[in-house]
């Protein structure tokens, strides 16, 4: 959306959205420090949560549910 240019710090947003019963919605936005109110680039990705022996997804725990609500 807007380029980013060397040097300058930036910061990255990762926002929570909708919880499904293995997966959450995550969304981030990428902004220079210096110019706060205007967006760089922003993005979205589905997180599936997975049992790595088994192959495959697995339901979220009350406690990963917990902590990414802010509980």
């Amino acid at each position: 959306m807007k380029q980013l240019k060397y040097p300058g710090d930036i910061e990255v947003r990762t926002l929570v959205g909708a919880m499904g019963r293995t997966s959450f919605e995550t969304f981030h936005e990428i902004r220079r420090v210096d110019e706060p109110g205007i967006l760089a680039a922003e993005g979205g990705a589905k997180v599936v949560w997975i049992d790595f022996p088994k192959g495959k997804s697995t339901p979220l725990s009350e406690d990963v549910r917990s902590r990414l609500l802010g509980n």
